[in-house]
């Protein structure tokens, strides 16, 4: 395991805006191969505004690390989300998402930082296939993103790629601080 200094501000900072975080760009091993994908930007530029709160859908809704790679199927006009091996994950997701939204709303979350492309968490870009087929058909989100964003429409929600241009960065800092205000 990847041991990382705390990304979280030190005691007495509860003040500052909470954003929810994919737990693998915080360092965490939960990825489906076991490993991680930290983002320093997150930890070096926002950890020292923000209460940063991880989240994981996949791992936190009972599913193992590491676990088999899983895709976004178009299944008869529904998203579904399956494993290589055929396995039907949907429910459990959906089930878990749900619960989450109300703990995010108890949370009083301003923000999400997710992970670009993951079936779960990708915002806008994750490839979702159609009829078994090799190549995506379509990009859209992931399962937790979708429901997220349904839940809370004007909540800003930004991915890690994104979250590189210094632009994008600075609009979306701007938008948890305002959203809050």
């Amino acid at each position: 395991m990847i041991q990382r200094t705390s990304p979280f501000p030190p005691e007495g900072t509860k003040d500052r805006p909470r954003v929810a975080v994919s737990a693998c760009l915080l360092g965490h091993p939960v990825r489906y191969d076991g490993g991680e994908k930290f983002f320093p930007v997150i930890v070096e530029e926002m950890a020292p505004l923000l209460e940063l709160l991880p989240l994981c859908p996949e791992w936190e809704s009972g599913l193992p690390v590491p676990r088999e790679p899983m895709r976004l199927e178009d299944r008869d006009r529904k998203i579904r989300l399956r494993s290589e091996k055929g396995e039907d994950h949907t429910k459990r997701l959906e089930t878990w998402s749900r619960r989450k939204i109300k703990s995010l709303k108890r949370d009083d979350i301003r923000g999400l930082i997710l992970k670009a492309r993951s079936p779960s968490c990708g915002s806008l870009d994750t490839p979702i296939f159609r009829n078994g087929e090799e190549e995506p058909a379509v990009l859209g989100a992931g399962i937790f993103a979708r429901i997220v964003q349904e839940s809370f429409p004007e909540l800003p929600v930004i991915d890690e790629e994104r979250l590189a241009d210094t632009a994008l960065r600075q609009e979306f800092l701007s938008r948890v601080d305002r959203d809050g205000s």
